[in-house]
């Protein structure tokens, strides 16, 4: 079973540093824990015909990237029995 999901990253702002340079910081709350953002993607984990985790992107629509999911844990169940040959991206 593939897994959707949207990843977090924090979020970022340009800073000058002690030396002048400008170099970028995560945003902190008003307890000092960095700010997450949502990422605007969903992403796809499956197992592909070699058994091994793969992390695909998918699209911002999250219907469309569990279509996407569900042809890719087909092709992979394929490639597993022998009914396609495994392709090496």
């Amino acid at each position: 079973m593939a897994r959707i999901f949207k990843p977090k990253y924090p979020k970022m702002r340009m800073v000058e540093g002690p030396d002048g340079k400008k170099r970028r910081e995560p945003v902190k709350d008003g307890k000092g824990r960095a700010v997450y953002k949502e990422s605007r993607k969903w992403y796809i984990e499956y197992r592909d015909a070699s058994d091994s985790v793969r992390r695909v992107p998918g699209y911002s629509d999250k219907m469309a990237t569990e279509q996407l999911a569900a042809d890719l844990e087909r092709r992979a169940a394929r490639e597993r029995v022998g009914v396609i040959e495994v392709s090496h991206d």
